[in-house]
Parts: C-alpha cells; sequence; structure tokens
C-alpha cells in the first residue's frame, strides 16, 4: 500500500498546476506520465529524495525539472538525464561522480548544482565542457581555470558568495565575464584585472584594498579614472609607478606604503588633482618635494627663520600648540593660538585647530581625535560633531609660506611660537595627507 508522501496517478490528475508538490517524496510512473503532460507548469519536486530511472526518463520530456530533494544522483538515473535539454535544478545534490556529470550535461540547457562545494580536477574538466549554464553558486574554492571561464561566460550575473580564495589563473579568467560578478566571500584577491573589474562595477574600495603589488601598466589605468581609489594594503610602489599616479585625479589613499624612493616622493607630490592620503612619515617626504617647487624659501622642517623663538608657516609641525596673532580685515591684529591638524601632501591645503590653547583647556579629548585625523577625513567632516567645530579652518599657505585663511587672503596668520601647553600622554601622531 502506498503511503501519503507518494505521488500517486489519481493526485497527479487531480493537480491544478498551482499547488506545489514539494510535500511528496516519491512518485509513481504513471503520475509521472500525467504530469509530463503539463507543459506549461514547473515541474519543482522539491520532497522527492529518490527517482526511478525510468521516472527520470518520463519526466524528461518537460522542459524545466526540480529536483533540490537530491543529495546524490546515481549514474543510472544521471543516464536517463542525457536527452533531456532543459532547465535542470540538482541544487541539493552534494557530491557528483564524473560519469552521472557527463550524462547530466551532455544536453541540458541550464544545470543548477549549487549544493556542490568543491569539484576535482576531473569533475570540472566535465562541467567546463557543458553547452548549457552551469550554476554553482555553493563552491568554496576554485582552482581549475577552464571550469571558471565556464562560469565567466554569463551574460547577466555570476554570483560565487562561497568562494573566499583563487588563484591568479582563475580570477583571470573571471576578471574576463561580461556579467556583473558578485564575490563578497573573498578573502584576497591576486590579479589586478579581477580586483579593477570589480571597483568599477560596486565602486566600492574594499577590492582595490586587496592588492599587495601594482605594476607600472595598472597604475597607468589608475591614471585615467577620476575619482576616489585606495590602496591601504600596498606596501611598495615602484618611481614607474609614481609617475602614472601623479596624473590620477580625485583622492589616492596610499596609507600602506612602507618606503618611498626620492624619485617616487618627486612624482607623488605632483598629485594636484585631488588628496593624496599617504603614512605621516611618507607625507613629509612627499609635502618637502612640494614645497621645494612652489613655495619661496623653503626651509627644511624645524629650521628657525625669524630668529630662535619665531617660526614660520611653512615651517609648522602637525599636533604641535603655537602662540601667534591673526591679523584680518575685520578685527584688526589679535593674540591667538592653533595647531596644525593635518595637511594635503600634494596643495598648500592644510587644516588648522584655531583657538587651540581654550578648546584644549576646556576638552583635551576633542583636540587628541582631531589630531589623529588625516587630511582626507578632516576635508569630508567625518570627525565627531562639536560646537568647536566652527574653529577648525582649511588654510593656505602663499608662494611666500605665508599661511592665509582663505585664497581671499582676508585673515594672516604669523609669528608663530611654539609652546609647551599641549602635553599628551596618549598622543598620536598626526596623520596628514
Amino acid at each position: 500500500m502506498l503511503d501519503n508522501k507518494t505521488l500517486t496517478v489519481e493526485i497527479a490528475r487531480k493537480w491544478d498546476q498551482n499547488r506545489k508538490l514539494n510535500e511528496y517524496t516519491s512518485i509513481d510512473d504513471d503520475a509521472a506520465e500525467v504530469l509530463a503532460s503539463y507543459k506549461d507548469a514547473d515541474l519543482d519536486f522539491d520532497g522527492i529524495t529518490s527517482l526511478s530511472p525510468k521516472t527520470v526518463q518520463i519526466l524528461s520530456k518537460h522542459i524545466s525539472l526540480g529536483f533540490k530533494g537530491l543529495s546524490s544522483i546515481e549514474n543510472e538515473v544521471a543516464s536517463a538525464l542525457s536527452d533531456f535539454n532543459g532547465f535542470l535544478d540538482l541544487s541539493g545534490i552534494t557530491s557528483l561522480s564524473v560519469a552521472a556529470a557527463q550524462s547530466i550535461t551532455k544536453s541540458v540547457q541550464f544545470i543548477d548544482l549549487s549544493g556542490l562545494t568543491s569539484v576535482s580536477d576531473p569533475l570540472a574538466e566535465v562541467l567546463a565542457k557543458c553547452k548549457g549554464r552551469i550554476h554553482l553558486r555553493g563552491l568554496t574554492s576554485l582552482t581549475h581555470p577552464g571550469l571558471a571561464a565556464k562560469l565567466a561566460d554569463a551574460d547577466d550575473e555570476l554570483d560565487l558568495p562561497g568562494l573566499t580564495e583563487l588563484s591568479d589563473e582563475v580570477a583571470a579568467a573571471l576578471s574576463k565575464t561580461k556579467a556583473r560578478l558578485l564575490l563578497d566571500g573573498l578573502k584576497s584577491i591576486p590579479n589586478f584585472d579581477l580586483a579593477w573589474k570589480l571597483f568599477t562595477q560596486e565602486l566600492n574600495d574594499h577590492y582595490l584594498s586587496f592588492l599587495q603589488s601594482l605594476s607600472p601598466s595598472e597604475a597607468a589605468i589608475i591614471s585615467n579614472y577620476k575619482g576616489d581609489v585606495y590602496f591601504d594594503v600596498l606596501p611598495q610602489l615602484s618611481d614607474v609607478a609614481a609617475e602614472k599616479l601623479s596624473r590620477h585625479h580625485g583622492v589616492l589613499g596610499l596609507r600602506g606604503l612602507t618606503s618611498l624612493s626620492d624619485s617616487a616622493a618627486e612624482s607623488l607630490s605632483r598629485h594636484s588633482n585631488g588628496i593624496l592620503v599617504l603614512p605621516p612619515e611618507l607625507s613629509a617626504k612627499v609635502t618637502e618635494h612640494f614645497l621645494r617647487r612652489h613655495v619661496k624659501g623653503f626651509q627644511h622642517a624645524n629650521q628657525k627663520s625669524d630668529s630662535d623663538a619665531v617660526i614660520r608657516a611653512v615651517d609648522l609641525q602637525p599636533g604641535k600648540l603655537y602662540d601667534c596673532k591673526i591679523d584680518s580685515e575685520y578685527a584688526g591684529v589679535e593674540d591667538c593660538s592653533l595647531v596644525q591638524l593635518a595637511i594635503d601632501a600634494t596643495s598648500n591645503r592644510r587644516y588648522v585647530l584655531h583657538d587651540a590653547r581654550n578648546i584644549y583647556k576646556k576638552d583635551p579629548e576633542f583636540v587628541h581625535k582631531l589630531i589623529a585625523l588625516d587630511y582626507f577625513f578632516l576635508f569630508m567632516k567625518e570627525y565627531g560633531r562639536s560646537e568647536k567645530n566652527s574653529s577648525i579652518y582649511e588654510m593656505f599657505l602663499d608662494e611666500n609660506g605665508d599661511l592665509f585663511w582663505d585664497e581671499s587672503k582676508d585673515a594672516y596668520w604669523y609669528d608663530f611660537k611654539e609652546t609647551d601647553v599641549i602635553k599628551m600622554s596618549h598622543h598620536r601622531e598626526c596623520k596628514p595627507a
């Protein structure tokens, strides 16, 4: 006697083509004949856990079949699907033999095998030769370039959310896809072409931050992009690559650099069409090259210009407190104090905290936080909100090294004298851009 989990011919004849058939775990051959006659129906048997070759052969007359409940498929059952040229959902299968794969991929237009988390090279060879589309969303590893190329031959979307790592050959193959590429699980990207495709597709710097090398030809691609880019783990930059990057328009983030040659620093100092974000010590090096070209009478940092007490604006050190005077068009000459927070290494722009002495006495942590920020974050106003934000000014050095409020030169700061009021036990060096 058949139990109530078997899909019988009586049930099939009464089926209205709308109700799901997921409750059944097996199916009669006669029921299969009836269901196969419904040409436009979706035959999804998600509850079926076993099939006979005859049942499959009967159902294969239909254009679309779903057997998500199968965790494996026998070679004989797979052989019965060798002439099936429709859409086949076997996304529940977790293991697949080479022989079974050869049968089910022989004529199929589309097959979903997203239950597979990995494929051996022999199995990958078979899948790569499938003429129809394949879904393998469950893969956690992919090492076969041929299969990668097969998957990349998609028109709309290629989603491989489980992949965490790729070989360079596989990354290169995937980078060539015309489809929207979704690789949300990646922990690293060994290939610039893939990182660049994902970046331009999503405009998400997360992908470029994976890169640990950048060739001159790759830097040339960046130089032609007008927008913000960040390479936060890139440790080295060749002189030629630096020269290419100097032509880039937008924010150029290179926080991961550990060293920079004089030639590369000179090239980066010409990155004048945006903001350059570097580690503090390298930012100072690039700034020195910039100032040598653009500020008359440049002196090295910490060198006094007028006397042992008075410091030029060009020599102000980030994070230090200075007493000074301000001469403004509206108020005349007044005493004031400031802290230079951060500088943009490739322009005469910088941020200073005006009335810094009084602000520090009232709220030293606010000053600590500002000094820890680089120019870009100050520029984007991503620091904590406070009624004292009105004291944070973007200022300019002119060609003589003098400090002005803005390019209209309505206010001028001078007679800088370093003081020791701010002693920061937890001070972190400022990160000028």
